[in-house]
């Protein structure tokens, strides 16, 4: 089954040419990296899936309904680039990952029991559960990002789409972070990660998305030089080293 797919999608911006007839598809239970530079069209992507932007021309589609008619948004969750919360911002941490609840919920459904172990279970993947309690703003900014993941976890998704979502997350919690990845596209999720981050995209994902304009679909495990020259240029190359 397909979750995700783009054929011939073209995208202007201010009469710049950000994706040009662009065509892949995600398929259930695959867990996709997606990369290229700055400007190549990544977030673009994310956003006309998500229905935040509409395509100039082609076709979008979420589990084989297009997207413009595509209302059941409690099976996807996302993860954008930046909390951006302010210090005043009036919520606790376990108010804004419960908003991923909503989506769930009918209108005239109450917040459960169920509903609350879901959040708390979600705050303990992302990390943050100790910091229920804290308002939203007090939090450092990687700590808001994993508040964001958790929000999304919390609806239970079908399809986790993420956007850079490590951005301002240390390295240690970047590692819990691609492990729980890995963890739950073993248990069916699938799972779109936009990331600068090569390394865990090539040892996580088991497809690599090349963005740069068009799009471009690679197997991570057998592709992953050719998926970089795709998105990079031929001049792209990578150093192994190590840290001791």
């Amino acid at each position: 089954m397909k979750v995700l797919e783009f054929e011939d999608v073209s995208y202007s911006l201010g009469g710049h040419k950000i994706l040009e007839r662009a065509s892949f598809s995600i398929r259930k239970g695959d867990f996709v990296g997606m990369i290229g530079p700055n400007g190549a069209g990544k977030t673009t992507i994310v956003r006309l899936a998500l229905g935040i932007i509409k395509q100039d021309s082609g076709r979008i589609a979420l589990f084989g309904k297009s997207a413009s008619e595509f209302a059941e948004w409690g099976k996807i969750g996302y993860v954008p680039q930046k909390a951006g919360f302010d210090q005043d911002f009036p919520a606790s941490v376990f108010e804004v990952a419960s908003m991923g609840r909503s989506a769930k919920m009918g209108l005239l459904q109450r917040f459960s029991e169920k509903d609350r172990k879901v959040v708390e279970e979600a705050l303990g993947m992302a990390g943050v559960l100790h910091l229920s309690k804290r308002k939203i703003g007090s939090l450092s900014p990687g700590q808001q990002q994993r508040v964001l993941i958790a929000r999304a976890l919390a609806c239970e998704p079908e399809f986790l789409v993420l956007d850079e979502p490590t951005v301002g997350v240390d390295a240690k919690a970047q590692h819990e972070f691609y492990s729980l990845l890995e963890a739950l596209n073993c248990e069916g999720m699938t799972i779109l990660l936009v990331s600068h981050d090569v390394g865990a995209v090539s040892r996580k994902a088991n497809k690599i998305a090349c963005v740069n304009a068009s799009v471009k679909m690679h197997d991570a495990k057998e592709g992953i030089e050719e998926a970089l020259a795709c998105a990079y240029g031929e001049d792209f190359r990578r150093i192994p080293h190590h840290h001791d």
